[in-house]
C-alpha cells in the first residue's frame, strides 16, 4: 500500500510542488554526482550560502516545470508537456540551495540513484523529478514493510502512522522527510522486536541491520535519533554481546549525527528575506542569527519555554491539522485529521497489547516524545526565528508525525476492549487508511488539475 498510494501521489503533486522540493531537488542532483558536502560561498549580493554544480539549463527547466505546474492550479497537467524536453545540458554553473544544503546525503540516496540512471538515460528534467519522486515511494515502502513486519506489538498502529496522508504526501516529492520517518518506524519497530526475542536468537545480522538504521537515522535528521533511547530498554535486558553491539550502535549513529551537525552548524545559512518582513506580526526569516539566538535560549530557557506556550495558543489546530494531513498547496479538510485520528484510534482497539517493555518503556516513550518536541521546536526557533521572537513562526505540523507515533505505539497502556482483532480488523484498517489516501488523491487532483 505504501508502494502504490506513493506512487500515485508522485503522479498527482504538481512536479517540483512538494516542501521545498527544488531545492531538495538540487541537492539529490549534487548527491547523484557524488558529492558529499555542498560548496560554501557568496551570491550575487555578497551572501553566504551553499551551492551545487549543475548543468546550465537546469535551473530554467525546473522554472519551466513550475511555471506550468505548480504555478498553473486547475492546470497543472501541462506541465507534463515538458516530459519529452532535451536533457539538461550546457557547461556546469553554480546553483544555491540554502533550504537543503545542510543535510546529509543519506536521505537523498534513492533520489539520487534515480537522478544519475536519468541522466546516463538522457532524460529530461521532469522525467528525472518523477524518477526521484518513484524511488523515495520505493525505499519508504521497503523501510516501513520491514518496521511493520520486525514490531510485533501494535502492528496496526505503526501501520496507519506509516500510511497516514501527511507521511504520503512527503512520500511523493523530493525531500529529505520520507527516509527519515521511515528510520524512525523502523527503529521503534527493532526495539519493539529485539525486547520479544531470547538472545541466542538475535543474530549478527539483526544486530547490524539495527546498527544501520540508527546511522542512517542520526545522519538523515539528527533529532529523531532520541527514538534510539528505545534501544536502551533491550541493551540492558539481553546483556552480554547483544548489550556491546547496540551499545556500539547507539555510540557510532550519536557520533555520526554530532559530526554532520558539527558541520551543517559551521555552514549553515540564515533564511533571512523568504517572505516579506512584517515586523509585530511575523517572526519567522528575519533577523535570524543562529547563534544569538541560542545564547538567548541559554540565558532565558523560561523565555524559550514560554515561547512554545504562545506558539501552541497561537496556532491550536493548525499543527495537529497539519500532523496528520498536510499538503504544499491544496489544504486537506478538517474532517480529513478526524478520520485520521478515528483510525489511530481503533488501531489501538484492535491492538490491545501494550509495547513490550512495561512502565518502563512506556515513560521512556513518554520522556522521547516530550524531548522530540522539544527539540524540533529549538531548532526551529533558532534556525529560521528572529532573535528574542517571543513566538516560533512558521514550525510545520508534518514534523510532529513522528511524536505521535511515539505517544501512540510505545507510550499508551494496555487497553481493554471488546472490538474484535484479528484478520478483519487489519483489513479494515488498511481499508480506512487505502479510503484517506484516495481523498487526498481526489482533493490535490481537484484543486491542480480541475
Amino acid at each position: 500500500m505504501a508502494l502504490v498510494c506513493g506512487a500515485i501521489t508522485a503522479i498527482v503533486i504538481p512536479p517540483l510542488g512538494g516542501f521545498d522540493e527544488p531545492v531538495h531537488f538540487l541537492r539529490a542532483w549534487q548527491v547523484s554526482d557524488g558529492r558529499v558536502v555542498p560548496r560554501s560561498g557568496h551570491d550575487t549580493r555578497g551572501r553566504p550560502d551553499l551551492f551545487a554544480q549543475v548543468p546550465a539549463s537546469l535551473p530554467g527547466e525546473m522554472r519551466a516545470v513550475m511555471r506550468d505546474g505548480v504555478f498553473n492550479p486547475g492546470h497543472a497537467a501541462r506541465a507534463y508537456d515538458h516530459l519529452g524536453d532535451a536533457a539538461p545540458h550546457g557547461p556546469p554553473r553554480w546553483e544555491r540551495f540554502e533550504g537543503a544544503g545542510a543535510y546529509s546525503p543519506v536521505p537523498y540516496l534513492p533520489a539520487a540513484i534515480a537522478i544519475r540512471i536519468g541522466r546516463m538515460l538522457r532524460l529530461s528534467t521532469l522525467a528525472m523529478v518523477e524518477l526521484a519522486r518513484l524511488a523515495q515511494a520505493a525505499a519508504y515502502a521497503a523501510i516501513v514493510g520491514l518496521a511493520v513486519r520486525r514490531i510485533k506489538a501494535r502492528r496496526l498502529v505503526l501501520a496507519v502512522f506509516a500510511l497516514a496522508p501527511v507521511a504520503l504526501i512527503q512520500v511523493g516529492t523530493v525531500s529529505a522527510d520520507p527516509v527519515t520517518t521511515a528510520l524512525t518506524l523502523l527503529v521503534i519497530a527493532e526495539a519493539s522486536s529485539l525486547l520479544t526475542l531470547p538472545s541466542e536468537a538475535i543474530s549478527t545480522t539483526r544486530l547490524l541491520e539495527v546498527g544501520l538504521a540508527l546511522v542512517a537515522l542520526g545522519l538523515a535528521k539528527p533529532p529523531y535519533l532520541l527514538v534510539g533511547a528505545f534501544l536502551l530498554v533491550p541493551l540492558w535486558h539481553h546483556r552480554g554481546r547483544v548489550a556491546a553491539a547496540l551499545g556500539g550502535a547507539l555510540v557510532a549513529a550519536t557520533g555520526a549525527a554530532l559530526l554532520w551537525n558539527q558541520w551543517a552548524q559551521r555552514h549553515y545559512v540564515p533564511q533571512n528575506g523568504l517572505v516579506p518582513k512584517r515586523a509585530h506580526s511575523f517572526f519567522a526569516f528575519h533577523n535570524v542569527v543562529p547563534h544569538d539566538q541560542m545564547r538567548f535560549v541559554r540565558s532565558h530557557p523560561w523565555s524559550f519555554v514560554r515561547a512554545i506556550g504562545r506558539t501552541l495558543a497561537h496556532y491550536p489546530g493548525n499543527l495537529v491539522h497539519d500532523a496528520f494531513a498536510q499538503s504544499p498547496s491544496w489544504r486537506p479538510p478538517g474532517a480529513m485529521v478526524v478520520c485520521v485520528v478515528a483510525l489511530i484510534a481503533y488501531a489501538l482497539l484492535v491492538s490491545p497489547e501494550p509495547f513490550p517493555g512495561g512502565r518502563t518503556m512506556r515513560l521512556l516513550g513518554l520522556g522521547v516524545a516530550i524531548a522530540l518536541f522539544l527539540s524540533l521546536m529549538l531548532l526551529a526557533y533558532i534556525g529560521w526565528n528572529a532573535v528574542t521572537a517571543p513566538r516560533i513562526d512558521a514550525f510545520q505540523g508534518r514534523y510532529l508525525l513522528p511524536v505521535f507515533a511515539v505517544l501512540a505505539v510505545v507510550a499508551t497502556p494496555t487497553l481493554t476492549t471488546r472490538i474484535g482483532t484479528g484478520e478483519r480488523a487489519a483489513l479494515a484498517v488498511l481499508a480506512g487508511s487505502g479510503f484517506l489516501t484516495l481523498w487526498v488523491v481526489v482533493g490535490m487532483a481537484g484543486f491542480s488539475y480541475f
